[in-house]
């Protein structure tokens, strides 16, 4: 037996962490020279890059599920489109983080704590990505499938543990869907209502206490659904609109220009933008009336959520390479 076979056995079982076991499964594939091999050990080692590309980092083993934490150097700040309005929102919270200690010097409690409301598919977790990468804060997400929790007080217990590890371990705390955990407190006219009505006050009390370096972002798009209270606990409330069609070619632009792959062979940049104009009009005809997309044209009306143009962009992306691999064979 080899010792790099022998090295994983041990890191496996002594309980290594995943990195060590990673370390050693490269050193085992980049020793198969064999041609039998060779497909196996290139997607293996392509799994491993995307793997370690994540930078996932290391969080307690009360948190794992409940909290997915990546350090802020995972931002596609290539390829992300940034608007004059998430530009704005970035530097106003951006300015508070900065100045909230000397706030409290003068006893202002003014927290950097956001609110992010709008349509499904806008955008607005990827601004909470790009402030985390703007402070060079890692970035922290919360997972509510895993906090909420049948029995009584538990859910409340989950959120106090994940605040009392990011007071500890600063960083963008981005609670995602926060209308599924702190809807409008209403009469306990039941055991489930009252347990409601404390989940809500919990996440209240935990918002607006002062937590050292750290940054909360709270997103929605059922703004409607949110206890009053709480959404007053929030400094700064935006409303996160879809992209004009303007900047939708924008984006598809940056999109390509960042994968450095051409839309179409031996054209220039003007062609290429012509291009990403015909298929973005062909993609939104499929979603939307021809005369919606004339009138976004041509008055700059929000119309095309970020959701819709990162899928039209990979489609083409995937069209694009099936038809550089039937080229090439």
């Amino acid at each position: 037996m080899q010792d790099s076979q022998m090295n994983l056995i041990r890191a496996i079982l002594d309980g290594d962490r995943k990195e060590s076991i990673i370390k050693y499964i490269k050193t085992l594939l980049n020793e198969d020279k064999t041609q039998k091999s060779r497909h196996f050990v290139k997607t293996s080692l392509q799994k491993i890059e995307k793997i370690e590309s994540k930078k996932l980092i290391e969080l307690p083993y009360n948190l794992k599920g409940k909290l997915t934490a990546e350090s802020n150097d995972t931002f596609p700040k290539e390829r992300y489109l940034i608007t004059p309005a998430i530009e704005e929102i970035t530097e106003t919270i951006i300015k508070i983080y900065n100045v909230q200690e000397k706030l409290r010097n003068y006893n202002i409690n003014y927290f950097p704590t956001l609110l992010l409301y709008g349509d499904s598919g806008c955008g607005k977790t990827m601004i909470a990505k790009y402030i985390a990468y703007k402070t060079g804060l890692p970035y922290y997400y919360m997972n509510f499938s895993q906090i909420i929790n049948s029995l009584m007080g538990k859910t409340a217990n989950n959120l106090s543990i994940i605040f009392e590890f990011v007071k500890e371990n600063p960083g963008v705390l981005c609670i995602d869907e926060i209308d599924a955990i702190g809807t409008s407190r209403q009469a306990a006219s039941s055991s489930s209502q009252a347990e409601s009505n404390r989940i809500t006050i919990t996440m209240m009390q935990e918002i607006q206490k002062y937590i050292p370096d750290t940054i909360v972002i709270a997103t929605t798009n059922r703004e409607d659904c949110i206890d009053k209270a709480l959404s007053r606990r929030f400094s700064k409330k935006y409303e996160i609109k879809a992209f004009t069609f303007e900047e939708a070619v924008k984006s598809t632009m940056k999109f390509f220009e960042e994968t450095e792959i051409l839309v179409m062979e031996g054209t220039d940049e003007e062609w290429q933008k012509q291009l990403c104009i015909e298929w973005l009009e062909e993609k939104l005809s499929q979603i939307y009336s021809k005369q919606s997309i004339k009138e976004s044209k041509d008055n700059s009306l929000p119309l095309v959520p970020a959701s819709v143009i990162n899928d039209f962009c990979v489609e083409r992306l995937i069209n694009i390479l099936t038809r550089k691999n039937n080229n090439e064979q």
